[in-house]
């Protein structure tokens, strides 16, 4: 229906997919959201313009505004945990709204999918020994895609959903894992949730502690199968390691709660990926606690390529959490050219903190939004923070 306004104008009585189908004719066949009831096509696009493409409302609002439930999840004391593309708005990312290949309107097949962000699932698609989910893609068998409360965005607890799958209870099983009652709740401190390069190893990771190796399951649990979980247990062996008030995290699981260890929040007891014992790798390791988004940005420091341990070092230093040295000096073990012709830092107050100038002052240290590292555009914007009237007296 078309009316017109005092001025002359065309004014749209109605609005229906007819009235876009006349051009985009298209859109009138396959999945797709114009074929949900009771939706238009200018619910999500924009009928003359939009700064977005495909003249799209705001994509970042867009799909809440219909799916507002994604978000919510089951009442827990726990937090909860959003996968990054719901968190800045990117839908899109994983979705089609328009003739998606894959159900629930995925923009390609899941596998392929998870495997555009999660490098190690794309590396894996080789490996011999596959776990069962793993093998056929379907990620989401086990992880939640939006929002979740358990670690890794499991879609339950670790031992509820391995039992989902795995009878535990079986002699065969029960003959496999000696003494230590099977309750689901450890699963991956020896097997590989994804996959492993050996077949027939029974996912359990590559490189073995070496009481596990040998089976001297006394070494570390009593008779009853029951593990001893105090640090100490660690340091009867790895002596290395005594002084404890180093270590990383350990002022949050030291002494003061009760002695208990914090070497199982990275290293399996059992196996893992290599020497360091851990279940995945190191980089993956450290985002189980860490904020993985400091690593994503598009301007990448390469030396995130080497894995965390080429700056940090979680054992021996307690120094601003960096390996060996202070910022500068660890800065200019790579970057020597930097250390001749650089921004004066010697001698130098950021007028920001009161504390002294250096490399983190003006880069950031594992991904930046602009070039060089650094947190603003170098046009201006990086520059006034400091050298502004009233600042710097500049």
């Amino acid at each position: 229906e078309i009316t017109t306004t005092a001025g002359g104008l065309a004014k749209l009585g109605a609005v229906s997919e007819s009235l876009c189908f006349d051009c985009h004719d298209d859109k009138q066949s396959g999945p797709g959201h114009q074929h949900v009831t009771g939706s238009a096509c200018v619910d999500c696009h924009e009928p003359h313009s939009s700064p977005y493409a495909n003249l799209l409302n705001r994509p970042d609002k867009l799909c809440s505004g219909c799916h507002d439930g994604i978000l919510k999840t089951a009442q827990t004391d726990r937090p909860a945990m959003v996968h990054r593309p719901i968190a800045t708005g990117g839908c899109q990312e994983c979705h089609k709204a328009h003739d998606a290949p894959a159900a629930p309107f995925l923009a390609t097949a899941q596998k392929d999918l998870c495997a555009g962000c999660h490098a190690s699932v794309k590396d894996r698609a080789g490996d011999r020994a596959q776990h069962t989910p793993f093998a056929n893609g379907e990620c989401s068998k086990c992880h939640e895609t939006h929002v979740a409360t358990e670690p890794n965005m499991l879609t339950m607890g670790q031992g509820e959903l391995c039992k989902s799958c795995h009878q535990l209870g079986t002699g065969a099983m029960t003959a496999a894992h000696g003494p230590v009652p099977l309750t689901g709740k450890a699963c991956t401190t020896c097997h590989d949730p994804h996959s492993t390069k050996a077949a027939g190893s029974g996912l359990v990771y590559a490189t073995r502690h070496p009481p596990y190796a040998d089976k001297d399951c006394t070494a570390c649990h009593d008779s009853a199968g029951k593990a001893a979980q105090s640090w100490s247990t660690c340091v009867d062996c790895h002596d290395g390691h005594e002084g404890y008030a180093t270590v990383h995290n350990a002022g949050r699981a030291g002494n003061e709660a009760g002695n208990v260890g914090v070497c199982l929040d990275c290293h399996s007891p059992h196996a893992g990926h290599d020497g360091l014992l851990v279940r995945t790798s190191v980089q993956e390791t450290c985002v189980q606690c860490h904020d993985r988004g400091m690593l994503t940005r598009e301007f990448r420091h390469a030396a995130l390529d080497e894995g965390c341990e080429a700056c940090h070092d979680v054992h021996e230093n307690n120094m601003d959490k960096l390996r060996g040295a202070g910022a500068n000096e660890l800065c200019a073990g790579c970057h020597e050219i930097e250390n001749i012709h650089t921004h004066p830092v010697k001698d130098v107050v950021d007028p920001r903190t009161g504390a002294a100038l250096n490399c983190v002052s003006c880069h950031e240290v594992h991904s930046a939004d602009h070039e060089h590292l650094l947190p603003f555009d170098k046009k201006r914007d990086m520059c006034v923070q400091c050298h502004a009237t009233g600042t710097s007296g500049h």
